[in-house]
């Protein structure tokens, strides 16, 4: 644990519902409607958005990606686990964290991302939602997920579960065994509210129609 980070979350996270935001080095730029009442955190290279920010916020990184002399919180360059995956460790309660400019680029730090919020949510019973480059909704993460959409989704498991989806999806399971990254949930179609339950975290995926 970081004790800067855990006052910063402590002071500006105020409820385990607060909807708290995560810049990442990858952002494009600033997303609209960001609550200046709420801390914000910048990691690494997001920091070149940090002027346009009106409220309280952390950077944290190790530089990589900007420079040193912009983290607030200065991570070592050696070391075994990502930024966001330092920042993610600090989080205790299920927050519900919406992630930009942690989506695109290379796939494997893709799948680290989703691996770290999967690990996080699976931890706290919090959830993820993650953006796109465009700052359009791309993913959510979590054990129980409603949404609203039209068009396609798929839900994806990390590890074999019983998953349950409902609503107004036109595939719908009632507690099947979804198997390590199958297929069953690929490619469903949804036209308006959906639910998707599970024992542990699962990834809701939307994809451009």
């Amino acid at each position: 644990m970081d004790k800067m980070i855990q006052e910063f979350i402590k002071k500006y996270c105020h409820s385990k519902d607060s909807n708290v935001c995560l810049l990442g080095p990858m952002l494009k730029q600033m997303p609209n409607g960001l609550d200046s009442r709420a801390g914000v955190f910048f990691i690494d290279g997001a920091c070149r958005f940090r002027r346009e920010f009106s409220g309280q916020s952390l950077s944290i990184g190790d530089g990589d990606s900007s420079s040193a002399d912009q983290m607030d919180c200065l991570l070592p360059t050696q070391k075994d686990q990502s930024d966001l995956s330092y920042l993610l460790q600090n989080f205790n309660y299920p927050y519900h964290l919406s992630l930009y400019g942690l989506m695109g680029g290379r796939l494997d730090h893709q799948l680290a991302v989703l691996g770290e919020c999967s690990q996080f949510t699976q931890r706290t019973r919090g959830q993820c939602q993650l953006f796109d480059e465009q700052n359009q909704l791309k993913c959510l993460i979590g054990d129980k997920i409603d949404f609203e959409h039209h068009g396609t989704f798929s839900v994806l498991s990390f590890t074999a579960q019983l998953v349950t989806i409902q609503g107004k999806a036109q595939y719908q399971i009632q507690s099947q065994v979804m198997s390590s990254l199958s297929a069953l949930g690929l490619s469903n179609q949804a036209d308006g509210s959906v639910t998707v339950l599970a024992d542990q975290p699962v990834i809701v995926i939307f994809e451009d129609d």
